[in-house]
This record gives structure tokens, sequence and C-alpha cells, in this order.
């Protein structure tokens, strides 16, 4: 289950996960759970694959989460 709210992306914007969907293309990642998300900057929805969206980033300093949850939502979508 996916919890709907704002999230903080590593690189610090601001995302408000909306729903999650299930992906519809005919290739590898048919039928696996998407992230459906807005940004709180830009107003611009995107979809992620779940499993990149709770993903952790290797990065030089360490290993981080992707997203990591802040708050339940407050913003009218």
């Amino acid at each position: 289950m996916i919890m709907q709210g704002v999230y903080r992306h590593y690189k610090g914007g601001l995302y408000t996960v909306i729903m999650a969907a299930r992906c519809s293309d005919n290739g590898p990642n048919e039928g696996e759970n998407v992230v459906v998300y807005v940004s709180h900057t830009t107003g611009e929805v995107r979809t992620r694959m779940a499993k990149e969206f709770f993903g952790a980033v290797h990065l030089p300093q360490g290993v981080v989460e992707r997203f990591t949850f802040v708050a339940h939502s407050t913003k009218e979508l």
C-alpha cells in the first residue's frame, strides 16, 4: 500500500503523492505499481515505478532513500 502525503526528494523538492496506479505498458513493467505524484514547485504531475520511488540512491557520501515521507497532505489536489 502506498501512503498518500507529502514526500521530500533526496535533492530537496517536495511532492504530494496522489495515488497508486498499475503500469499499462506492454513491456517488462506491465502490471507493476506506479506512484502518481505532483511537484509542489511546478505543479507538474509525474509517475515513477513504486520500486524506484521507495528505493535507495547510491551517492558518494552513502546510500539514501530517494523519497522520504514528511507529512500527511494538506494541499488541495
